[in-house]
């Protein structure tokens, strides 16, 4: 079976070697302008290092490029692929501590020998990053399921929900809770999940174009500066699980089955009010571009029976359906745990081996940034209060502001407009490509949702 990767696991295990693994990866990290050259050192590492062998016949250093790639496709850093990479490295395979040591900075290292413990062991601390590195590494472990007798499928599948389910749930992991319950689906019913993923696969395919031009408008909408109550859409597809329910609904005459769940994302301070909020933008925005609120439906939460789960039914300009759920920035943060607010250390003590360009304040400071950067990094570059004020920006000395997001060219004068109040939304991580910037984000939302 060959499932879409962007569903972020390929349950049927093969025998892809570690170097398209590896490549998979850098392509992944790459498309989002996040790959650093200390995942091809890593990767060189492990493969320099003999592993045993698992019941597949593959290393196992190509299991922790999968769940590496897990990581990689859910958006974690390239911190926590290069703890995936090396979960086994000493444990199963024939490096040192002493070598760890020598090669990682020592609070990176501590993790790597952490992971390559015995994982009863890990499974009882609570060690932060750790959670997402065994939790991606189960995830692929499910794939193998194929290989074990019924009882043992059953006692893992067991041992899955009375742990692995658990952390996700305690860390409020989405990502993982949805992964690991399709897991449950494929596992329950192989046959039925690889009927409904070659069906879910033709209808994205067949429909790329539709799909990436809806993402399009979304895109230009969270940049208006007339929709101001919405701090971000984010499109992705719906798990094989999820599927199937529409599959059984549709059955129910509920005739519409979605391709992606679309979640917008609104300033806290509204979301008491969401449902005006949407109609509204729906009517100013989407209407004239042929788009059609079908339903709106409220569900049981499948996690929490006394929450309800609610989302709009809509239809595109193509044919097209998706489900649009609705959530506060901090309930898109507290499930975004691992991803947007996780502490991000440098995988390095040396400086970053990019290109570098030069643009000017217009006092005619000059200012170093690495090539790629944007002007919300620039903003961070010079001053944390700047980076959190920023509204926009003008370029040697236009009058027409334009984006945070917009890449920094060599030699431009660039003056960063600022408000009295912090601008900062959760789609901001979305907007940056230097350390600095994410790890001064990082903390901002972890203040942000403790307090």
């Amino acid at each position: 079976m060959n499932m879409n990767r962007d569903n972020g696991i390929n349950y049927m295990w093969s025998t892809e070697d570690s170097q398209s693994l590896f490549k998979d990866i850098r392509t992944v990290l790459k498309r989002r302008n996040n790959y650093t050259s200390i995942l091809y050192k890593t990767f060189v590492f492990g493969e320099d290092h003999h592993y045993q062998k698992r019941l597949t016949g593959e290393s196992i250093f190509c299991h922790g490029l999968r769940a590496g790639l897990i990581l990689a496709q859910a958006g974690f850093e390239p911190e926590y692929i290069l703890l995936a990479m090396l979960k086994d490295v000493v444990r199963k395979g024939t490096a040192t501590e002493d070598e760890i040591r020598q090669n990682y900075y020592p609070k990176l290292a501590e993790e790597i020998l952490i992971l390559n413990k015995d994982p009863k062991k890990i499974n009882k601390m609570n060690h932060g990053r750790t959670d997402y590195i065994v939790l991606a590494s189960r995830l692929d472990n499910l794939r193998t399921m194929d290989m074990f007798d019924s009882d043992r499928q059953i006692a893992k599948i067991e041992h899955t929900k009375n742990v692995y389910l658990k952390i996700a749930t305690k860390r409020n992991s989405e990502f993982f809770v949805s992964r690991i319950e399709d897991a449950f689906f494929y596992v329950e019913n192989p046959l039925e999940y690889q009927r409904l993923a070659t069906k879910q696969n033709n209808l994205l395919s067949s429909n790329t174009w539709a799909i990436q031009k809806a993402k399009s408008l979304l895109s230009k909408l969270e940049k208006s500066t007339e929709v101001h109550k919405i701090t971000m859409f984010k499109t992705l597809p719906i798990t094989i699980k999820q599927f199937s329910e529409a599959q059984k609904k549709a059955q129910s005459k509920i005739i519409y089955i979605p391709t992606c769940d679309i979640k917008v994302v609104i300033k806290e301070e509204f979301v008491w009010n969401t449902m005006p909020i949407f109609l509204k933008l729906f009517q100013e925005k989407l209407a004239s571009k042929s788009w059609h609120i079908l339903n709106f439906f409220t569900l049981p939460d499948q996690h929490d029976p006394d929450l309800e789960e609610s989302f709009f039914l809509v239809e595109d300009s193509f044919g097209l359906y998706y489900r649009l759920i609705v959530e506060g920035e901090n309930h898109y943060l507290e499930t975004q745990r691992g991803l947007l607010k996780a502490p991000l250390e440098t995988v390095s003590n040396s400086k970053s081996d990019s290109n570098t360009i030069n643009i000017f304040l217009p006092d005619g400071l000059k200012v170093e940034m690495h090539e790629g950067s944007t002007i919300l990094d620039a903003a961070f570059r010079i001053h944390e209060y700047i980076g959190f004020h920023a509204v926009n920006a003008t370029i040697n000395g236009s009058e027409n502001p334009i984006d945070l997001s917009t890449p920094l060219i060599e030699n431009w004068t660039v003056k960063i407009n600022t408000d009295a109040e912090p601008q900062v939304t959760p789609a901001w991580i979305t907007k940056v490509r230097t350390k600095k910037a994410l790890a001064a984000l990082a903390d901002y939302f972890e203040r942000t949702l403790n307090s």
